[in-house]
């Protein structure tokens, strides 16, 4: 889902100043990670996103490129926010279901906090900090972990299985 977030990262930061220098950052293309660790791809795609983001013009933060679209900061802030949701249910909860699971609540938590008034330092801090609390979450999951059934809305799944296709 990161990489998603990142293409529409990359194309905002077209749109909003195409004007800029021809100098951009080359991004890659998510490879076969095999035994690498699980956290460690997504430290690469944060360090991405870190990329751009520092080159992004503070100025230009604020750019929506359509009504009802979040600006490039609400989208940074978003990706850093993002994993919140599995931590919550896997890390913090260990839940083996999502009934009663209280999105509503969660959801509206998430989106005040990716709306908060953030400078580009701020904002650039928290992917930083996201990234790297992720990564170490899910580096330390065992393998038993991993393969714990978690039942969502009719289906259930492995923990990896529901990992990868939530948010």
């Amino acid at each position: 889902m990161l990489v998603t977030l990142t293409a529409k990262l990359r194309i905002l930061c077209k749109n909003a100043d195409s004007s800029r220098s021809s100098r951009r950052t080359r991004l890659t293309e998510p490879t076969d990670r095999g035994s690498e660790p699980i956290g460690e791809g997504d430290l690469r795609e944060k360090r991405i996103t870190i990329t751009i983001a520092q080159e992004f013009p503070e100025e230009k933060y604020g750019f929506r490129p359509a009504p009802n679209t979040r600006t490039v900061g609400e989208l940074l802030a978003h990706i850093s926010l993002a994993h919140n949701f599995q931590y919550q249910i896997h890390g913090q909860e260990r839940r083996s279901s999502l009934e009663g699971f209280n999105f509503p609540s969660l959801m509206q938590r998430l989106v005040a906090e990716e709306k908060a008034q953030r400078s580009k330092d701020q904002i650039i801090e928290m992917l930083r900090n996201s990234g790297e609390k992720r990564a170490g979450w899910l580096d330390g999951l065992t393998d038993s972990f991993l393969g714990e059934r978690v039942a969502r809305a009719g289906i259930s799944g492995t923990t990896k299985d529901v990992e990868n296709t939530a948010l």
